[in-house]
């Protein structure tokens, strides 16, 4: 954001060898728009909740952000997976992602916690679903 603005300044007085103004224009608005939005989604990340039931039927996970509930099922039996690839609902940036699967179905759980965290609700997951 700072040489952003010293770009800017040198396209004020005149004096070359910066950005073109084309991209200048591009680049603010990209910052304009995208610090609210990740503003937002770290908000999201920080007062977002998540419950996940096990029944004989399933696995159903409950995610709630700012309130507004969200729910999916996973049919019996569900298996836990270890993967490196996004899983929907939480679309992070992390590099290991833990996965409950069952059928068709597949969705993230526990997309905020740590690696050691996701260790131990595996583990405890996988000692429910059996």
């Amino acid at each position: 954001m700072l040489r952003l603005s010293q770009q800017w300044q040198r396209a004020a007085r005149g004096v070359g060898g910066g950005l073109g103004p084309a991209w200048l224009l591009l680049l603010s608005v990209c910052v304009v728009f995208g610090a609210p939005l990740a503003a937002w989604g770290l908000a999201s990340l920080f007062f977002a909740e998540e419950t996940l039931e096990i029944r004989a039927s399933g696995v159903s996970q409950e995610i709630r952000i700012f309130g507004e509930p969200r729910r999916r099922a996973v049919p019996a039996p569900a298996k836990i997976r270890w993967t490196t690839r996004p899983v929907a609902p939480w679309w992070t940036w992390t590099f290991v992602r833990l996965a409950l699967s069952g059928g068709t179905r597949r969705f993230g759980v526990g997309a905020t916690l740590g690696v050691s965290d996701k260790r131990r609700l595996a583990e405890i997951l996988g000692k429910s679903i059996e």
